[in-house]
């Protein structure tokens, strides 16, 4: 109770799998820009992936060095990271 006497309740959100699954993958089963907003990452391997804070992070090790390397947009991103991965 707060101090006025009401009873405060947590709002429950119920959503099937397709609903989230709709907001937070692509057609191709990439990270959305919705789910990148939401602070998901998309990891390519252990030590390498895409992250989202005003631009998109690509951070991790490549090939023995350490990178981080910053883009406007995530499909450029996306093509710097498959030229190192394959």
């Amino acid at each position: 109770m707060n101090s006025k006497g009401y009873t405060m309740k947590a709002a429950k959100w119920i959503t099937t799998y397709k609903e989230d699954n709709a907001k937070f993958r692509n057609k191709n089963g990439s990270l959305s820009p919705y789910a990148f907003c939401c602070g998901y990452r998309e990891v390519w391997s252990n030590d390498l992936y895409i992250t989202l804070d005003g631009c998109f992070h690509v951070r991790g090790i490549i090939k023995g060095a350490r990178v981080w390397e910053t883009f406007n947009k995530v499909s450029e991103a996306r093509n710097y990271t498959r030229n190192f991965i394959g």
